[in-house]
This record gives structure tokens, C-alpha cells and sequence, in this order.
């Protein structure tokens, strides 16, 4: 295949003239803070903000989270998706389905006791369809009335970790 350097386009050209893939910016957003929550709770610490330079563009989410429970929690994250100033959404399309319980974007344990702690990752291309500024994060569900906790265990905070949600622009997919 033959690449084509134009000044007058925005990127690498392919021999047919389509533009090659690129990554046109990058955001992160990495917490160390403890962070506790229960089902449903949305997770403002993981707030990533990014506004595409096009609105044909996708966002590339990566998440990579330490979780840790109280006693005998089935965990999960899902992404969500805040439009600038409307309000936040799960993004459906990155979930499983036909669960009886969640359908989550990230599966973080199953029958994870208070001295359990793991890293997790996942990822979603999203596509907003928008130039607005975008809010990417994560929302919490541990099953029932449990308890998640974030860059540390349960039941103490001998272990501790650092977790990261991040957003690449990608453009001419």
C-alpha cells in the first residue's frame, strides 16, 4: 500500500485517497484517592473531559481500576457519558445483556471477599457524533447492599493502588 503525504489534507493519505486512522489528542484522568461506593453511584473522581476536534471522530475508552469489596460483592463498572451540561448516561452499547442483575461494561470479581483486591481494565469506541465537550467516567455496581472500594481492599488499606480512566480522540476510522 502506498502512502501519500498532502499538504492540503489532514492527515496520511491511503493510496485510494482515504485518510489513515490517527490518534488526534489524548486525555487521562488518574486518582489515588479511596474511593467507596455502592450500587448505582456514579464515580466523579474518574471524570474525563474531552472535545473532539470532529464530530466524525470516535473516543478510544480505556479504563484500568483496583477494586476491592466488603464480604462475598459481585462487582461491576460500566462507562458513562456526559454531553456537555446534559446529563450523565451509561453507554448501553458498551454493557452485556440479559443479565438478571447488571449488565456491566467491566466484570471486577464475583464472590469477592473484604481481603480481595485486584487491577481490572476494559475498553469501549464510542462514537458521540459531537464537537461539545464529552465527560467519560464509570459507575459502580456491587450487587445488593455491598460495598465498593477503589485503589484499596476492603478491610484495610495495607494495599493500595492507582486507577486511570483514559480518552483517545481517534479520527478517519
Amino acid at each position: 500500500m502506498a502512502i501519500n503525504f498532502d499538504t492540503s489534507v489532514l492527515g496520511l493519505q491511503k493510496s485510494n485517497g482515504d485518510l489513515l486512522p490517527r490518534i488526534i489528542q489524548y486525555v487521562e484522568t488518574t486518582t489515588t484517592d479511596w474511593i467507596t461506593k455502592t450500587g448505582g453511584q456514579y464515580i466523579s473522581e474518574f471524570n474525563c473531559n474531552i472535545a473532539p476536534k470532529h464530530a466524525t471522530s470516535h473516543i478510544l475508552l480505556f479504563a484500568h481500576v483496583m477494586v476491592g469489596a466488603d464480604n462475598n460483592a459481585d462487582l461491576g463498572l460500566v462507562f458513562t457519558r456526559l454531553i456537555s451540561g446534559g446529563s450523565v448516561n451509561n453507554l448501553s452499547d458498551s454493557m452485556g445483556t440479559s443479565a438478571s442483575a447488571v449488565n456491566a461494561s467491566i466484570v471486577t470479581g464475583m464472590n469477592v471477599t473484604n481481603t480481595q483486591a485486584a487491577h481490572y481494565c476494559g475498553w469501549h469506541l464510542d462514537h458521540p457524533n459531537t464537537t461539545s465537550t464529552c465527560t467519560y467516567g464509570l459507575r459502580a455496581y456491587p450487587n445488593g447492599s455491598r460495598t465498593m472500594y477503589i485503589n484499596r481492599r476492603g478491610v484495610d488499606t495495607t494495599y493500595t493502588g492507582r486507577s486511570r480512566v483514559v480518552c483517545l480522540e481517534i479520527g478517519d476510522i
